[in-house]
């Protein structure tokens, strides 16, 4: 029991400046993101029996330095992340796609629109005038021009984003690899009885990350090793295992072989799990920047695998304006004085039709040279073609032959067409346009008889009748069609996409201030809890310094009072 005291006073020592060095630490980290303030533990020594006059006091041991967080607003704010992710992406990317459109401004489609037909129009008041058809010729190209911009724009959108994802997938596969390397770290740690604060602080930032990327569930359990509780931690994402404690499945990706929507670009990347598992991109359970890209990536629409509205979905919509615009335009273009569309490249059952008349139903009556009646293509419910005699018979086409005869023809005219490979190159003839699906808002163009020659626009039904305009008004009366398209005229066409867009961004943007706002809420909580508060530290560092120098003054007595008793009254 000689110098019992001492010991007493030294564990005094100890116990303060490790709460020294522990509030340096919080009060050092005070502004790093993601650290969580650490408290030191401490109890009284376990004491001596005074046998039977009471027990004696062993002094203060320290139990550990824990960090204080609380696991329960993690899990939350983890599962709110990926809405905020995938919000925050599409917010971004459709706003971007409403800036390609370029509506309203001075090059958007209402003035591109307008200004075809204000030439047309005034054409019409002098249809032999060769400036007005060159003026007229041009705004047809800056309206083609305006549909290859925003073609081109768009396809510039899905590349990138093809790229963005190729790189979350890459952060994916590195976080999920930190993660496993942390758990090893803190397991190594906790085996030997040691607190891991700050590898597990690291590891949550990484999973705060992850969870903005991914949807993630994430689980700890406890086991015992060495007599000591060691937790392991399991993350799942997309219905599989990313990081099973000390192992981590990883994701690849393969260039898609072949192209799942006609307009999408070269290369799209396709998600496969490393362990040969397939991986479904388009999970409707499935959240996150990771969701984000691929719904705005691969969105096309109701009826597809990806039901959102992304680039697909847009490029698919333009591409069916220029085609249903083109088409009516050219037939409208090569109809005769009596309403007859001028035609070629059609044979029915060996007889040459030259004309063609199409009813507000989208029925047809096929005509020969001579304007008899060769044959009539009605729709049917479901909207598939039928070829009759005149006399009502089933003339026992094939549905290959009967789509040949009511889609393979071309207008004798046409002021509309597709160009080799895209606007840059050069138009096919009019004969030449015989299908219409592979005309495209990338390579809508002008035809090649007004591209070579603008003067040899046709403006009236009878050359000899100058004064007859009917001709340019039925052209010019194409700009209010409302049976050109089932949303009604070209106008209104386009003004369903530019809403159909509005309403997408302007949900991204609730979703992302509803995510926002419960997110930070989330951040408060956890910050409230365990960010470090410099004022109660400085507050711990005056108590730790008092209990320095207290436990320095019980030394300090002591070894006066041992020194008395040893070296002054032993002289006596």
């Amino acid at each position: 029991m000689a110098f019992f005291e001492f010991n007493i006073a030294m564990s005094g020592l100890f116990a303060a400046q490790r709460g020294l060095q522990v509030t340096s630490n919080n009060i050092t980290n005070a502004a790093t993101k993601g650290y969580s303030r650490q408290l030191l533990s401490q109890q009284a020594s376990t004491p001596l029996s005074g046998l039977g006059v009471g027990m004696t006091g062993t002094g203060v041991s320290t139990t550990g330095v824990n960090r204080v967080r609380d696991s329960y607003i993690d899990q939350k704010l983890w599962s709110h992340n990926p809405k905020y992710g995938e919000y925050n992406i599409k917010v971004t990317q459709n706003s971007m796609i409403e800036s390609a459109f370029g509506e309203p401004s001075d090059t958007g489609f209402t003035a591109v629109f307008n200004n075809v037909f204000n030439g047309i129009s005034n054409l019409s008041m002098d249809p032999s005038s060769a400036e007005n058809k060159v003026v007229v010729k041009e705004q047809l190209v800056s309206f083609a021009k305006y549909y290859n911009n925003i073609a081109g724009t768009l396809s510039n959108y899905q590349q990138n984003l093809n790229f963005d994802l190729k790189n979350t997938v890459n952060e994916i596969n590195s976080l999920s690899t930190r993660i496993r390397s942390l758990n090893e770290q803190i397991m190594n740690a906790e085996i030997y009885g040691d607190e891991a604060s700050s590898f597990r602080d690291e590891r949550d930032n990484c999973l705060d990350r992850l969870s903005q990327i991914i949807n993630i569930d994430v689980e700890e359990t406890e086991y015992q090793v060495k007599g000591n509780t060691v937790k392991k931690l399991t993350v799942k994402a997309a219905g599989q295992v990313l990081v099973d404690h000390v192992n981590c499945n990883t994701l690849n990706i393969e260039v898609r072989e072949e192209k799942k929507q006609a307009s999408d670009v070269d290369g799209l990347y396709d998600i496969v799990w490393s362990n040969g598992l397939s991986f479904d991109m388009s999970d409707s359970n499935m959240s996150g920047e990771l969701k984000g890209l691929l719904d705005m990536r691969d969105g096309a629409g109701t009826g597809t695998d990806n039901t959102y509205n992304g680039i697909p979905y847009y490029m698919e919509r333009l591409d069916t304006y220029v085609q249903k615009f083109a088409k009516t335009m050219n037939e409208e273009y090569s109809k005769t004085a009596d309403g007859f569309i001028q035609i070629n490249n059609c044979t029915i059952k060996g007889t040459v039709a030259s004309y063609m008349k199409r009813d507000d139903a989208g029925n047809m009556t096929f005509y020969d040279e001579n304007k008899t009646v060769i044959a009539m293509a009605n729709q049917a419910d479901d909207g598939t073609m039928k070829i009759v005699r005149p006399d009502g018979t089933d003339m026992g086409l094939t549905p290959e032959e009967t789509d040949k005869i009511c889609n393979g023809y071309s207008t004798k005219y046409a002021l509309f067409t597709y160009s080799t490979g895209h606007s840059s190159g050069a138009p096919v003839g009019a004969d030449a346009l015989t299908d219409y699906s592979q005309l495209t808002a990338a390579n809508f163009y002008i035809s090649k008889e007004l591209f070579d020659d603008p003067t040899s626009m046709r403006t009236l039904y009878d050359e000899s009748n100058p004064s007859d305009t009917s001709f340019m008004l039925n052209l010019l009366a194409q700009k209010d069609n409302k049976h050109m398209f089932k949303e009604g005229d070209p106008k209104d066409y386009m003004v369903s996409i530019f809403a159909e867009l509005g309403i997408n961004a302007k949900e991204a943007e609730m979703y992302q201030d509803t995510q926002t706002a419960v997110v930070q809420n989330l951040t408060n909580q956890r910050l409230s809890v365990s960010q470090v508060d410099t004022s109660e530290e400085f507050t711990y560092l005056i108590q730790y310094q008092q209990a320095y120098q207290a436990a320095a003054k019980v030394m300090t007595t002591i070894d006066e009072i041992y020194e008395t008793t040893i070296f002054k009254l032993g002289n006596f």
